[in-house]
């Protein structure tokens, strides 16, 4: 009995160990779950990478990021602020450009003006000079002006702004009389385009007819004895007041400086008062104004009058020194 169960026992022994090998060469459920959880872990951090390989770098700080556009968002706002930065400091340089051309022009016309102190000068403008020197007048008494010109213009060569008010200019650079013609049909214009007031300028003057059509109506008349005052600064800048056929109220009278008339500094020597008296005198001589109107040639003897009297004084202050 003991020999013929040998055999069946190193049988059983030879399976067991078999099982026993296999088992211990297969993974535990503990490794499986454990290779899961490092696959997950590797899958995320595959997913990181390549997320962070498809972000854009901003091309200014060269950082990752996502969104539109070349630049993150602290390089997009800090691009955005500067921007800002240059346009209000290009504002301003223009504004300042703009400031000095102004003032370098105003000058221009300041000295333009200064020139012209006789008839025979104001006469020499052409006709855009005269609407020139007439804007300029207007712009230093306060008004925005604007310039018309051309064949369309209706008879109103400037439009002035102050305020909410308009008026409106129709200049006559004339050596004749204006007469109440011109001035009706510029009533006409400045009733089409609803202006509060409305100036004829003229380099000579205006007929009785004309003054006697302009009396009581929105209308100035102003004559080139105005037009030399107001260069001067001697003349009204109020539109109630300035020029017109109804004007009650006239400036104060300057008080008589023989310098100021004779254009010369207070310590001038006797040739230089003597050389002024010729040089202005010159200007307002009877054969100059004759082809003037009979107001101008007033003007101009009451010049000529001016210019002896002072030229009388300074040479008997001189002789006395």
């Amino acid at each position: 009995m003991t020999h013929g169960s040998g055999p069946a026992t190193n049988h059983s022994d030879s399976i067991q160990s078999k099982a026993s090998s296999q088992n211990e060469g297969s993974p535990t459920t503990n490794e499986l779950l454990g290779i899961g959880a490092l696959l997950l872990i590797l899958i995320g951090a595959s997913k990181k990478i390549l997320e962070e390989l498809r972000a854009k770098s901003c091309t200014r700080c060269r950082s990752p990021f996502k969104g539109e556009g070349p630049y993150c968002r602290p390089c997009d706002e800090s691009l955005r602020q500067e921007a800002q930065r240059n346009y209000e400091a290009r504002q301003a340089q223009e504004r300042a450009r703009a400031d000095e051309q102004r003032r370098q022009r105003e000058k221009e016309e300041e000295r333009a003006r200064k020139r012209i102190r006789t008839m025979e000068e104001l006469h020499r403008l052409t006709g855009p000079q005269f609407e020139e020197l007439i804007a300029s007048l207007f712009t230093k008494d306060g008004y925005k002006v604007h310039r018309c010109g051309g064949s369309g213009d209706e008879g109103i060569d400037l439009i002035l702004k102050i305020g909410d008010f308009k008026d409106v200019v129709q200049c006559k650079r004339w050596r004749n009389d204006i007469g109440s013609p011109i001035v009706r049909e510029f009533y006409g214009s400045m009733m089409h385009a609803n202006a509060r007031h409305g100036y004829v300028i003229t380099t000579a003057s205006f007929s009785q007819s004309a003054a006697s059509f302009a009396r009581g109506k929105p209308i100035s008349l102003i004559s080139g004895i105005d037009i030399l005052r107001w260069i001067e600064g001697n003349f009204p800048s109020d539109h109630s007041s300035r020029g017109g056929a109804d004007s009650a109220h006239q400036p104060e009278p300057k008080a008589f400086d023989p310098y100021e008339v004779l254009g010369i500094s207070r310590d001038a020597r006797p040739e230089e008062i003597k050389a002024a008296y010729r040089r202005e005198m010159a200007n307002y001589h009877p054969d100059k104004v004759a082809h003037l109107g009979p107001e101008l040639q007033k003007l101009a003897n009451r010049k000529a009058q001016e210019i002896n009297r002072a030229y009388e004084y300074l040479i008997g202050v001189a002789s006395a020194r």
